[in-house]
């Protein structure tokens, strides 16, 4: 879950009631879905895998990963799979 600032007040943030979730789902969970007010929107398909870590080892340190598939009228051998990750180094 994560909350948006929504501006600063005596040099801190000022962080949103409202509550950002990023989860797996659609059909077969194969769509990653951000919801926000209790909206969702998908943002990724054919995805297979998402994850979001922050190491207690470095907390301003926030890593993401996806995992995607393109098996889209290929046979299984020629199927597409792919990770892609990023960090994110946090402030404040």
């Amino acid at each position: 879950s994560f909350r948006k600032a929504t501006g600063v007040l005596n040099g801190n943030p000022v962080w949103s009631n409202d509550v950002i979730t990023y989860a797996l789902g659609g059909p077969s969970n194969r769509q990653l879905v951000r919801t926000e007010s209790g909206v969702q929107k998908v943002v990724a398909t054919n995805t297979t895998s998402f994850r979001v870590r922050r190491s207690p080892a470095m907390p301003s340190l926030l890593e993401f990963a996806l995992g995607v598939r393109d098996d889209a009228d290929r046979p299984s051998e020629e199927c597409l799979d792919e990770e892609s990750s990023m960090k994110i180094r946090l402030r404040n």
